[in-house]
């Protein structure tokens, strides 16, 4: 397979490219995480990157995860529900089911031992301070978590330092733990804090990732700070941070930050419309088992989005209509492919790639949602997407043209991208929609052997669906059976198709059916933290509860 320079299979080429174009040095980038003869095998493409690192150098360069999709192997997976299992029981207070989580680490096979480390002594962290109140231990492991990532622990002092979204969170943690330990610490830690927050509301180039960065640094500034800042440098961090959680679609922090600007604000009519909107979130959060408390040590969740390879392999395989021996011939022997598509091993890079081309596989190991050879075209294409969902459509216009300019529109998975947009933005009757989008988007090769689609494939043939009506429901419930074929889900895969599902079961009258889907996605949607299907899907849970 010929390695393109370009966003969708070559990570080097990401990482160098976005470094080139924030005048931020490599080497940097990777400061802690590996030697230097390392990192420059990463620079020229002779290492491969591993899910934990990439996602960690994208986010120190400011960019969010979400853009990318990766191919893991099982025993990634595997880790990642440790990780959320460990999670609920920290959610829960239940100190001994995370006792034996933690314990559960040891049998884990590290792909990254450095970063899986930091995350095993997180919660040990956790433990330490909430079950046994030990400050002192619980001090060493969130200090050892934040180290274990390289990074310097007087980095608060720096004016910009690079963090990943977890080791912003690991910072935050450390620096609380310090001022409980050395209060007379606790002005020059915020006020570094402080500064750090006015660099990064400017410096972040990605909305979705400012957007969980930026709340978490808010809240810990006005606990610690509020009665040092002036009135309007309070209500400038809560207009700002409230404003960056809308733009992101992140919800988590926003009653704590809605408490904090409805005691400060000083217009009693605005207040009275935080105050409502502050009750209704909470409200919410309330219905579907969300904690309303701001707590210090609970993670922002964060976006992941992969495709566990071996059920990639076993989808697309049954969509060529292959057998295992047909696809392993000349390859590798029949018995390895098996395991492959089992999970039990992971292919050599040289397996890999003859395999991808003999399944026809557009990828390797990176997916955006676009092709493009700049990460400024991925952000564009996700500005153009938010805009558009917004209904912001004169602000949109140019640049969805600059969009045009910068991607290669002879690509196909481009041009849907970009027409699926303008196909939003037209005023006109559903039907002539319904025309442009029948173009684009096949539902008749969902009733063959297609188990594989793209997110935007997902977006279009929800919204054709929509608009033709509830006889399209059996299609949804294809693609949404066909992403439940996996045995991880992307929410941002399924979000759209689950949305259509909701609004046409109610339609149809089918309101038990449409309410059941409804409050599981409400509960998906607050875990992912992305809140993006809120409001239409709220609507809809109104006209059903009122029908």
């Amino acid at each position: 397979m010929t390695v393109r320079n370009t966003f969708r299979d070559n990570p080097s080429y990401i990482i160098r490219e976005i470094c080139e174009n924030t005048n931020i040095s490599y080497n940097s980038v990777f400061k802690g995480l590996c030697s230097e003869k390392t990192v420059c095998k990463y620079k020229n493409g002779e290492k491969l990157f591993d899910i934990f690192i990439f996602n960690t150098i994208l986010e120190r360069l400011g960019i969010s995860t979400d853009h990318f999709e990766m191919l893991v192997p099982e025993r990634v997976h595997e880790f990642f529900l440790w990780y959320e299992k460990c999670l609920d029981y920290a959610e829960n207070k239940d100190w001994r089911g995370l006792a034996k989580g933690i314990d559960d680490f040891r049998n884990i096979h590290l792909i990254n031992e450095r970063i899986q480390t930091s995350y095993r002594d997180f919660f040990n962290y956790i433990l330490e301070r909430n079950c046994n109140e030990n400050m002192k231990s619980a001090y060493e492991y969130i200090k050892n978590a934040l180290s274990a990532t390289g990074i310097d622990l007087f980095v608060i002092y720096e004016k910009n330092p690079l963090l990943s979204l977890f080791e912003w969170h690991l910072l935050i943690n450390l620096c609380d733990m310090e001022i409980l330990l050395k209060p007379e610490k606790r002005l020059e830690i915020t006020e570094k804090l402080y500064e750090i927050y006015l660099c990064k509301i400017q410096t972040v180039p990605d909305e979705n990732l400012k957007g969980r960065v930026i709340p978490k640094l808010a809240l810990f500034i006005l606990n610690t700070f509020k009665e040092k800042l002036a009135l309007d440098k309070r209500l400038g961090i809560e207009k700002n941070t409230i404003k960056i959680m809308v733009k992101a679609d992140t919800v988590l922090e926003l009653p704590a930050i809605l408490e904090f600007f409805i005691e400060d604000v000083e217009s009693s009519c605005e207040e009275s419309v935080y105050i409502r909107q502050c009750k209704a979130i909470t409200s919410i959060f309330t219905d579907i088992d969300i904690k309303v408390s701001y707590n210090i040590s609970r993670p922002n969740e964060n976006r992941r989005r992969y495709i566990i390879l071996s059920d990639y392999l076993k989808l697309k395989r049954k969509e060529s209509g292959l057998t295992c021996e047909e696809v392993s011939e000349s390859i590798c022997s029949v018995e390895n492919y098996q395991r492959i598509e089992r999970g039990k091993i992971f292919p050599s890079t040289k397996t890999l790639i003859s395999l991808v081309n003999r399944l026809g596989i557009s990828f390797t190991f990176i997916k955006g949602d676009i092709e493009a050879d700049s990460y400024k075209a991925f952000l564009l294409a996700k500005e153009c997407d938010k805009l558009i969902a917004a209904k912001k459509f004169r602000s949109v216009t140019e640049r969805l043209s600059e969009l045009k300019d910068s991607i290669n529109m002879d690509i196909w998975e481009n041009l849907q991208f970009v027409r699926l947009l303008e196909i939003k933005m037209k005023e006109e009757a559903p039907e002539n929609k319904i025309t442009l989008l029948n173009e684009l988007f096949s539902i008749k090769e969902i009733s063959g052997k297609r188990y594989i689609y793209t997110p935007t494939e997902n977006r279009g043939l929800s919204l054709l669906a929509m608009l033709t009506g509830s006889d399209c429901i059996k299609t949804l419930e294809v693609m949404l059976d066909n992403e439940n074929k996996k045995r991880y889900v992307s929410w941002h895969n399924i979000k759209d198709i689950v949305r259509a599902l909701i609004h046409l079961y109610k339609e149809r009258g089918e309101y038990e059916k449409s309410k059941a889907l409804a409050d599981k996605a409400l509960k998906r949607m607050f875990r992912e933290n992305d809140v993006s299907i809120l409001v239409p899907l709220l609507k809809d849970m109104a006209d059903i509860k009122e029908k």
